[in-house]
C-alpha cells in the first residue's frame, strides 16, 4: 500500500512539472478550458493536461508596410503613397489581449499582416487625409 502512495505521489509531481509554463516577458500565455479563457504573462503558471489547452501570442510590435497606388486628390491628380506602420497590441487590459488573440491566435505572420492591412481604420482614415489635404 506504501508503494502505490510513493508511486502515485511521483506521477503527480511529475505532471506537475511537466506541466509548468513559464512566459516570456514578449509574449502572453493563453489557458483555455471549457468555458473560460485567461491570460498569464511575465510569470509561470501550471496548465493542467487534458482540463487545459495553452499557446503562446507574441505582444511584440509588427511592422507592416502599407502602400496606396493611384489615388486621386480633391484636384484630381494621382498620387501614390508608401508607408511603415508599427503596431503593437495593448498590453495593459486582459480584454484586449483575449480579443486580439481570438482574431489573430490561430493565424500566420503573413495573414495577420494582411488582415491588419484590410481591416484597420486608422490607414483608411489616413488615405482619406492624404488624398484631401489641400
Amino acid at each position: 500500500m506504501d508503494i502505490i502512495l510513493v508511486i502515485v505521489g511521483l506521477i503527480i509531481i511529475l505532471v506537475l512539472i511537466y506541466s509548468y509554463r513559464k512566459v516570456p516577458p514578449n509574449k502572453v500565455l493563453i489557458i483555455t478550458r471549457p468555458g473560460r479563457r485567461k491570460t498569464v504573462a511575465h510569470k509561470g503558471t501550471i496548465v493542467f493536461p487534458l482540463v487545459q489547452s495553452a499557446q503562446e501570442f507574441s505582444l511584440e510590435e509588427r511592422i507592416i508596410h502599407i502602400t496606396i497606388s493611384q489615388e486621386l486628390t480633391l484636384d484630381k491628380i494621382p498620387l501614390s503613397v508608401e508607408a511603415v506602420a508599427t503596431i503593437k497590441i495593448d498590453s495593459s487590459n486582459q480584454a484586449n489581449i483575449l480579443r486580439a488573440a481570438e482574431k489573430f491566435l490561430e493565424k500566420t505572420d503573413r495573414e495577420m499582416d494582411k488582415d491588419i492591412k484590410r481591416k484597420s481604420y486608422k490607414i483608411t482614415h489616413s488615405k482619406n487625409k492624404i488624398t484631401t489635404t489641400p
